[in-house]
């Protein structure tokens, strides 16, 4: 280990992060954010114009053009390279952005073209997401990792309110202009990603080996999907999606749309604000964003002497107990206290679990196993969809007793990649750390640009 890895002390302020990764989290934030935007114009739009069953199937389309997008990106940024690959992302959304602006326009006004530009855009996004993961893996130490990560928490969470909230405000009567809009913020990404963004992938990756045939693309894959300790940190991790999931695609909403009543809210003076189902299922995912959004950095500084165990316990604990109140309870002040302690509990697990991540990704295949760890959130997709119809034949307690037991589950997980594993003893060793710090880096390993 180097003086500096032995040295590295927390970051606590964005100007002491490495440059190139600064720019990425800037660039990435909006990437999101026009992302987020986007996804729900698209629906709208397309059962607008050519009906819901057909709008159906062609964001089911997109979904699968995303998978692959997002799989193709991780060798590709082991190929070649991550700003290659970030810079043609960049270039491609741009190209879906413009294009979808074109084509909603009353000059063409295509439904089908605006729908194969979306595919174009949505495969971009996907295809940067593997990257993005890995460049934050590249530029920093195991010591500034669990900041770093809840940083880019932080971050994606404004992102996606602002996204939603610039959808809402200008899909009636501006469509073109929001397209348009984020087409020249797509451009202005890639032009920030090709004159200031710098390789960071390690030497370890032999940038420039060539593109290889498929089957040796797929064998490169097959070898992630052996990696044991891998797969149950994606097992876990898909686990938790399924549970935030259910708040905006599974049961929770679904029961708290149909079966809250009409309740006040807490009084203001004289005056009581009501909502029903359908506007506190926008207030609870709301709340969970304000929640993140001020506590997120602040939380870093308070927990960095908690033991990675211990908050993994706690966590993933409280925000699996605070999701199975959300199944069952009618009261809003409940809902939304439950939605607090559930933000709570992110914040204590999900930064441990990254750096769990990024110790567990050799090297040379960085992009490779993000690619892999990002189907996560399609298992938590699944994961929410199958809730739906067990919810239709099981009451509320059944399901939160089924959250309860998914939490358990992802807990032993975590815990089993937490437990330092034991040199054999004809060796003489002594007891590894755990899989989340056991490799050290430091900045200064990137690789020239292919």
């Amino acid at each position: 280990m180097t003086t500096q890895e032995e040295r590295a002390i927390p970051v606590v302020r964005l100007r002491d992060l490495h440059p190139t990764l600064r720019l990425r989290l800037a660039i990435a934030f909006v990437e999101r954010m026009l992302n987020t935007m986007v996804i729900p114009v698209m629906a709208i739009y397309l059962s607008a114009e050519l009906g819901a069953a057909t709008a159906g199937l062609l964001i089911l389309t997109s979904v699968g053009v995303a998978v692959v997008a997002g799989l193709s990106s991780g060798h590709f940024a082991d190929v070649f390279g991550r700003r290659r690959a970030l810079l043609a992302g960049a270039v491609t959304m741009t190209v879906g952005f413009g294009g979808m602006t074109l084509a909603v326009s009353p000059a063409w006004s295509a439904p089908l073209a605006v729908f194969a530009f979306y595919l174009v855009q949505m495969a971009a996004a996907s295809f940067v997401q593997p990257v993005h993961d890995a460049v934050i893996i590249d530029l920093t130490v195991p010591a500034e990792r669990k900041v770093v990560y809840a940083l880019n928490y932080w971050t994606f969470n404004i992102a996606l309110a602002a996204g939603a909230l610039l959808a809402g405000f200008l899909y009636n009567g501006h469509l073109v202009g929001m397209l348009g809009g984020a087409a020249a913020a797509a451009l202005v990404a890639a032009l920030l990603t090709y004159r200031f963004l710098d390789e960071s992938a390690p030497p370890s990756a032999r940038l420039g080996r060539g593109g290889g045939s498929a089957g040796e693309v797929v064998r490169d894959y097959l070898a992630v999907f052996r990696d044991r300790r891998f797969m149950m940190l994606l097992g876990a991790m898909t686990l938790i999606l399924g549970l935030e999931m259910q708040r905006t695609s599974g049961y929770v909403a679904v029961h708290v749309a149909q079966d809250v009543p009409t309740q006040g809210l807490l009084p203001f003076g004289t005056w009581l604000p009501a909502v029903n189902g359908i506007q506190l299922v926008g207030l609870i995912h709301a709340a969970n964003t304000v929640c993140v959004a001020l506590l997120a950095l602040s939380s870093e500084r308070i927990l960095r002497r908690v033991a990675d165990r211990a908050r993994i316990v706690v966590g993933v604990g409280i925000f699996t107990v605070a999701c199975a109140v959300l199944a069952t309870s009618d009261l809003a002040w409940v809902l939304l206290l439950a939605v607090l302690v559930l933000s709570i509990g992110e914040l204590l697990h999900i930064p441990v679990m990254e750096t769990v991540l990024a110790g567990a990704v050799p090297d040379h295949a960085r992009a490779k196993y993000m690619a892999i760890f990002n189907l996560n959130v399609r298992g938590g997709l699944v994961i929410a969809s199958v809730s739906l119809g067990l919810g239709a034949v099981v009451p509320p307690w059944g399901m939160a007793g089924t959250y309860l037991l998914l939490g358990l589950a992802a807990t032993l997980l975590y815990l089993a990649l937490l437990t330092p594993r034991r040199a054999p003893a004809a060796d003489g060793g002594t007891p590894e750390r755990p899989e989340g710090d056991r490799r050290d880096r430091t900045r200064g390993g990137a690789a020239p640009v292919a």
